[in-house]
Formats: C-alpha cells, sequence, structure tokens
C-alpha cells in the first residue's frame, strides 16, 4: 500500500506537461524569491546596493515575485484539486504538495501526510 506521500508525488508525476512545467516554475521561482528576501533583509543591502532607487526597484521586484509566486500557487492548488483530491475529502494545497515532496512538514494539514 502507497503511503499519502507517494500517492502524491505520483499524483504530481502524473499531471500534464504544462502543469508539471508550473510546478517546477514556481519551486525555481520561490528558490530565488528567498534568496532576494534574505539579501534584502540583510545588513549588506545598504551596503552593497548604495543607491536608494535601486534599493526600492529591489524591494517592489521582492513583492511583484511574492504576487507571482501566489499565482502559480493557486494554480497548482486548482490542478491538484481538480485532478487528485485526497481521499479524505481535504485538497491538497500546493504548500502541502511542496512539503511532500520535499520530505518536510505539511504547513496546512501537518497531521497528514509525511
Amino acid at each position: 500500500m502507497n503511503t499519502v506521500a507517494e500517492t502524491e508525488i505520483k499524483a504530481v508525476s502524473t499531471l500534464a506537461p504544462h502543469q508539471q512545467r508550473v510546478v517546477e516554475e514556481k519551486r525555481e521561482l520561490d528558490d530565488k524569491l528567498q534568496k532576494l528576501t534574505a539579501f534584502v533583509s540583510s545588513e549588506k543591502f545598504s551596503t552593497i546596493v548604495q543607491d536608494e532607487a535601486e534599493r526600492g526597484r529591489l524591494v517592489c521586484q521582492e513583492e511583484v515575485m511574492r504576487q507571482y509566486s501566489e499565482i502559480l500557487g493557486e494554480r497548482i492548488d486548482a490542478f491538484v484539486a481538480t485532478e487528485w483530491p485526497e481521499p479524505s475529502g481535504i485538497v491538497l494545497t500546493e504548500s502541502d504538495a511542496m512539503a511532500d515532496l520535499n520530505g518536510t512538514p505539511r504547513p496546512d494539514h501537518p497531521t497528514q501526510g509525511v
């Protein structure tokens, strides 16, 4: 018998090719966003980026990337909810699916999954 995580990984791997590209795009975007957020939040930010206008553009870029990530997450949630509802009736969220793929606890449904 498959575990929930194995079933969900199989579900993600059986998404249509364009849906798999969205999942990968979000994964890459989130990695870049994490790095940008760490940089903007660091003490080095003002030292390295001395131009105030450029600092503003980077902060704006961070916010737009965050919004873009949220939209991709909503799309992924819709893929999973439409194609792979959980047997318990709880819809697998993008955050939970990513946590399962990474082998970490689910943020939205911590008592379920891995």
